[in-house]
């Protein structure tokens, strides 16, 4: 089981690009509020703000799950079939059963929120 480390009593904030969205960083966000969910999305290319993210999807030029950085457009090994990841099949790796366990749960009953900075 992926856990990425955070502070006690702080909300878990997943970062992504500001401006136009595409359905990788999307499903991958929305993998992660099963996971998470109770998460801040905070859409936006401000390195600065991106850094006070727990998990960064799309973005950072990084690709550092140690790090909480999963930018697919690095250099990463390709599937067994060849087939480059997208932002949500590198998410899948990491936090895709845990995704899974957590849909089959009662859904959470607080609103989620999302900020552009």
């Amino acid at each position: 089981m992926l856990r990425v480390a955070r502070q006690e009593g702080t909300r878990m904030k997943i970062g992504t690009h500001d401006g136009r969205f595409h359905s990788d960083e999307t499903f991958s966000v929305a993998a992660l509020l099963l996971v998470y969910p109770d998460a801040e999305v905070v859409r936006t290319r401000d390195e600065d703000v991106l850094a006070t993210c727990d998990i960064r999807v799309d973005v950072g030029r990084k690709y550092d799950p140690a790090t909480g950085d999963y930018d697919h457009h690095q250099a990463l090994p390709p599937r067994a079939n060849g087939i480059k990841y997208s932002s949500l099949g590198i998410i899948w790796n990491g936090f895709g059963v845990q995704g899974r366990a957590m849909a089959k749960k009662k859904p959470s009953s607080t609103s989620k929120s999302v900020s552009s900075k």
